[in-house]
């Protein structure tokens, strides 16, 4: 399985202009970080971001002498750029740290300040309705289910998760039938070409999907974002 995060970027260029420019900043030991351009497209282009990373390290020999010695370590993040149908730019990290800053540090010093990094919002039922209809609906299970802002008082919300054997979504409903409540993580299975594939989703744009079926629904993502609103990074 692997993971994929979606964000909405924008470089104040075109999605060709923006991919030349990162081809142009290949990885330089001066600056310790460059991008490589690894499969170019007309509407998808892969990247892999690349950082050095020095560490000091000591030790006192067997005659008492301190030695010091520096360890170069070189991080690498795979990425891609992605130009959707109205021409909104897209950055999916593949496989993503905790924290994707060196990689926003270094797109904002190939595009200064025309350069923003934003969080996505998507609708995840509605990504997970376009999944299902891909095969029917064969073997279809909602198995796990992450709800926040539940409203279970007046002044009260909470948040909860269900798991489920057929349905988690229905369960919920079944419980509190006319909540307020947003759904913030989803998990779900079918069957695909005779074998059950399982996915989640998060709101924020993180999919856990076979690498085998991730172009395949990436259609999917995409027709889920949410304008409505959007987070900018700190």
């Amino acid at each position: 399985m692997e993971r994929y995060k979606w964000f909405e970027i924008g470089t104040g260029q075109t999605y060709e202009a923006t991919v030349s420019a990162l081809r142009a900043c290949y990885f330089d030991a001066d600056n310790g970080y460059g991008f490589r351009l690894e499969e170019p497209g007309s509407h998808l282009s892969e990247f892999s971001f690349i950082q050095e990373s020095a560490e000091v390290e000591e030790y006192t020999d067997p005659f008492g002498e301190p030695v010091v010695y520096e360890i170069k370590r070189y991080i690498e993040i795979s990425f891609a750029v992605i130009l959707d149908a109205e021409n909104t730019l897209y950055l999916r990290v593949l496989n993503p740290p905790r924290s994707v800053k060196s990689v926003k540090d270094a797109f904002a010093s190939v595009f200064g300040y025309r350069f923003y990094i934003a969080q996505v919002n998507l609708d995840i039922v509605y990504f997970m309705e376009s999944v299902a209809r891909l095969n029917g609906r064969v073997g279809f299970q909602v198995t796990r289910l992450k709800v926040t802002g539940l409203s279970i008082g007046e002044k009260s919300l909470g948040s909860l998760v269900v798991a489920s054997t057929t349905n988690a979504i229905e369960d919920f409903k079944k419980s509190f039938p006319n909540s307020n409540h947003t759904i913030e993580r989803l998990k779900f299975s079918l069957i695909m070409e005779g074998t059950r594939q399982e996915f989640e989703i998060s709101s924020s744009g993180l999919l856990v999907v076979s690498h085998e079926l991730s172009e395949l629904v990436a259609s999917a993502v995409h027709s889920s974002f949410s304008q409505a609103s959007k987070m900018m990074l700190c």
